[in-house]
């Protein structure tokens, strides 16, 4: 009974998609979108692959484009802004999950390896001599360089934590929040 309730719930949220894209283009006045079934179609053309994709738009009998309300906001946002959301639905990323853990092929995340450099760390190098040498800064350089991918990769994970913010644990709530000041301080500097 409880998975009926649920299954009509999430039912309720697919609403015609020109309604739903009016409403997105009055809440993101910025963006410069138009609103009306035709300006919906016309940025379909370019991203109506990727919404698919992402399950926020369905085509029914093939003649007209149904929408996910809660969700859409989230992924048109990205293609009109040009981030590339590679989303998958959240029951695919915990099929794939589950598939990963039955095969013992799991992801070890480890904490950035310090560097050390004859010794010395680079504040300590950077203390000692008032200036760091060029063997020691350059690998300071590419690690700065993988910790931004890292960052820009979180950034754009974000929006499908929002997704299913209202199912998190208290605790992966609170590890989200502590990546979102993280990255805004990234940011800040």
């Amino acid at each position: 009974m409880l998975a009926q309730q649920n299954n009509h719930y999430q039912l309720q949220e697919w609403h015609n998609a020109s309604d739903v894209w009016d409403g997105f283009t009055d809440k993101y006045p910025q963006l410069r979108l138009k609103s009306g079934k035709w300006a919906m179609h016309n940025f379909l053309r370019s991203h109506k692959e990727q919404l698919r994709r992402s399950d926020v738009i369905r085509l029914v009998r093939g003649r007209f484009w149904i929408a996910d309300a809660k969700r859409f906001d989230v992924v048109a946002f990205s293609c009109a802004t040009g981030v590339n959301l590679s989303v998958q639905k959240p029951e695919q990323i915990h099929t794939d999950l589950t598939t990963n853990a039955r095969n013992h092929l799991s992801l070890v995340i480890h904490q950035p390896r310090e560097i050390v450099v004859s010794g010395l760390t680079p504040k300590e190098h950077l203390r000692r001599h008032e200036q760091l040498s060029a063997e020691i800064a350059e690998p300071v350089l590419n690690q700065l360089e993988k910790l931004k991918k890292v960052a820009v990769a979180a950034a754009n994970a974000l929006p499908g934590c929002i997704w299913v913010a209202d199912h998190m644990t208290a605790g992966d709530a609170e590890r989200v929040q502590e990546l979102l000041v993280a990255l805004h301080n990234v940011n800040l500097d």
